[in-house]
């Protein structure tokens, strides 16, 4: 045996001075990361807490996620940070971004002040603390306590003031749900204005009043591991099915995640499977009770209980919503799909999956989510209190057998009845520049960040632009290959709304003509604007007959719509607001420009309005990338003043037709005046 130095120590000196000068070490905790030294006391606090809040504050920032773009995007601009030094290490990254943001102002504060000095102060700077009693609120907005547990005694001391406090358990809280729940969900509705969203808090364990059998599932930390042991070894440790007839292995098939794998968008798949209970097709669980003919889809976005996590296919959510929509609302011709899906650990799937939906307007999305004020939130937390009709509900405190699921969907029914989400979308209450904050971090696929975000259209469109429309695309684009015998040369085009067709929209259509073999007329296929579709097409077509290389056409579902170009519909409220029309751009620089040869798209100037504005803006960025050039003229003019068909409307509402005819041709005249009298 080898005789060491430290054996003979051992041999020789007491085991108990050992020990001293071993916990005599460990009084102070040494942090040597990049350079940054600090030698603090120890903290009153368990480690693994330290070290599970320091984990999940570099977790958040490693994303992105950061305190001081929470408090940039909500209007804070005057930040205080307390901790106290044993804390620092949680401290430093938060402090660390509020300094080199300079969207904020940020100060420091401590119950004892004290400085930490780097090695490298030209890199890192330094921190230096005031003491708590010198705060002065006045002019600050929020307040964050920066410890690993609550402070009551410090939130005491800083009550009265209007400053928000927030503690930091609260403040991780608060940032994980912004940006993993509220931010990607205004994103989509930026995306998809014309989407219905319902986002809901889900139902909680019985508080009060259990039954027996929840009382056995609450008293067990680990019931839903022991009953998923129990109906392996052919038991059932609970009553939770006790008035259904299944076996054991039956329910052992309902709870066990069918295999899946990522496909190319890393988005989760199920593999297809016929089972007794299961049975997934096209990647996803199966509906029971779909219509053959549907109009409108209501897709469920959501983990396990969605999927039907304990439940046959015809007991999930969707598939008892899908029943109640057969039978109470046949004519509404809804199809519901499953999306659930187990979450392995990963919550950005929910919101992959989310932006990859081939929605169309008048859809529906349901999915668990934060609150906001932004988007429809329904808090649907004690529909399992008891008492309740329902019987047995619980197979653990996270999960529902389809007598949850049956509760469940008969409150999401009536909160689709009650809330009148059959009508038409619900206009949300969005931010401005919602579209364009950090796409990137909420797994959008690249073609759905290229289309909607960005100009760059470097990328194959062939429908991705409008998921779910494949067939009203080629059927639109039939339409246009009917008219390819004339677009022999170097074509134009005019979109027009044409409400009414006034002198200026004819005097662009005459320089237009001057310029191009044929002139392509797309009259916007809208009825909800202040004249019919068909009779601003009528106008438009009577008023350009003696033109000879001039063909009116219907702009479709493509061109200026809703679907491609919703900011348009609601631009009085949107001036101040940067929008994005490109998907309309590209779709039409790609997809409708080369079937007609079109090279030249023709506007008049804007003066009045910054959506149509930014939409020329748009244009010109992007059509010389497709080898197509936008041609701006500037408009028509009586008495210096622009010639708009708004003014139009507002001499119609007094019937001045005297000045209509000033403005508009003969032929709009005559309708006009056939229409309202005059």
């Amino acid at each position: 045996m080898k005789i060491t130095l430290k054996k003979i120590i051992k041999a020789f000196i007491p085991y108990g001075i050992l020990k001293i000068r071993n916990i005599q070490r460990k009084k102070s905790i040494s942090v040597n990361i990049d350079k940054k030294q600090h030698n603090f006391s120890p903290a009153h606090i368990p480690n693994y807490i330290m070290q599970k809040r320091l984990s999940q504050i570099h977790e958040l920032y490693a994303a992105g996620y950061t305190a001081t773009q929470w408090c940039v995007e909500k209007g804070y601009k005057n930040v205080v940070l307390y901790t106290e030094k044993q804390y620092w290490p949680l401290m430093e990254p938060i402090a660390l971004s509020f300094r080199i943001d300079e969207r904020t102002t940020m100060r420091a504060y401590s119950k004892i002040p004290f400085i930490i000095n780097y090695q490298n102060e030209i890199d890192f700077g330094s921190f230096v603390s005031d003491a708590l009693s010198t705060i002065d609120l006045k002019d600050v907005d929020v307040v964050f306590i920066i410890k690993p547990d609550v402070d009551l005694d410090v939130e005491k001391e800083l009550k009265g003031s209007k400053a928000r406090i927030v503690q930091l358990p609260s403040l991780i809280q608060i940032i994980h749900s912004y940006f993993f729940s509220e931010k990607p969900l205004l994103l989509f509705t930026s995306l998809h204005p014309d989407v219905h969203l319902l986002t809901f808090h889900a139902p909680i364990f019985p508080q009060k009043n259990r039954t027996e059998n929840e009382n056995n599932i609450f008293k067990r930390s680990k019931a839903g591991l022991e009953f998923t042991v129990g109906l392996k070894n052919g038991i059932f440790n609970t009553s939770t099915y006790d008035e259904f007839s299944y076996t054991p292995s039956d329910v052992l098939e309902m709870i066990t995640p069918p295999p899946s794998y990522l496909d190319n968008n890393n988005l989760r798949i199920y593999n297809d499977k016929e089972g007794k209970y299961v049975n997934i097709k096209d990647g996803h669980r199966v509906t029971i009770g779909q219509p053959e003919n549907s109009e409108r889809t209501v897709y469920f976005i959501g983990q396990c209980n969605f999927f039907g996590h304990g439940a046959p296919d015809g007991g999930t959510i969707p598939s008892q919503l899908q029943t109640l929509l057969n039978s109470h609302a046949p004519e509404r011709h809804f199809i519901v799909q499953n999306y659930g899906s187990y979450i392995h650990g990963r919550h950005e799937d929910y919101f992959r999956q989310l932006f990859l939906l081939p929605v169309k307007p008048g859809d529906i999305v349901v999915i668990q989510a934060t609150p906001s004020k932004h988007y429809f939130w329904i808090d649907l937390s004690q529909i399992l209190q008891r008492p309740h009709p329902y019987g047995e509900v619980f197979i653990d405190k996270r999960h529902w057998n389809e007598n949850g699921n049956r509760a469940m969907a008969d409150a999401l029914y009536k909160t689709l009845e009650e809330n009148d989400f059959f009508s038409e979308p619900k206009e949300n209450n969005l931010p401005p520049g919602t579209l364009f904050a950090f796409p990137h971090l909420f797994g959008i696929p690249e073609s759905v960040l290229q289309s909607k975000a960005a100009f760059s259209t470097n990328i194959p469109v062939k429908h991705k632009l409008f998921p779910g429309y494949e067939k009203q695309i080629e059927e639109y684009k039939e339409v246009l290959y009917e008219h390819r015998n004339k677009a022999l040369g170097e074509n134009g085009a005019i979109v027009m709304t044409a409400g009414p067709f006034t002198y200026g929209h004819r005097y662009l259509v005459e320089y237009a003509a001057a310029r191009a073999s044929t002139l392509y007329i797309f009259v916007v296929k809208d009825n909800k604007t202040f004249l019919e579709y068909e009779d601003r097409y009528a106008m438009v077509k009577e008023g350009t007959k003696d033109l000879p290389n001039v063909v009116v056409l219907s702009s479709g579902m493509f061109i200026g719509s809703r679907l491609t170009f919703s900011s348009y519909y609601n631009r009085e409220k949107l001036q101040e607001v940067k929008i994005d029309p490109s998907s309309d751009v590209i779709f039409f620089s790609k997809e409708i420009a080369p079937i007609l040869n079109i090279k030249t798209r023709f506007v008049g100037t804007e003066p009045f309005d910054t959506v149509t504005k930014q939409y020329n803006e748009t244009m010109h960025k992007i059509f010389p990338e497709n080898g197509l050039s936008l041609v701006e003229i500037q408009r028509k003019e009586i008495g210096d003043v622009a010639i708009s068909a708004s003014r139009v409307r507002r001499l119609l509402e007094e019937k001045n037709f005297v000045e209509i005819s000033k403005i508009v041709p003969e032929t709009t005249l005559s309708y006009l005046k056939e229409k309202y009298g005059g």
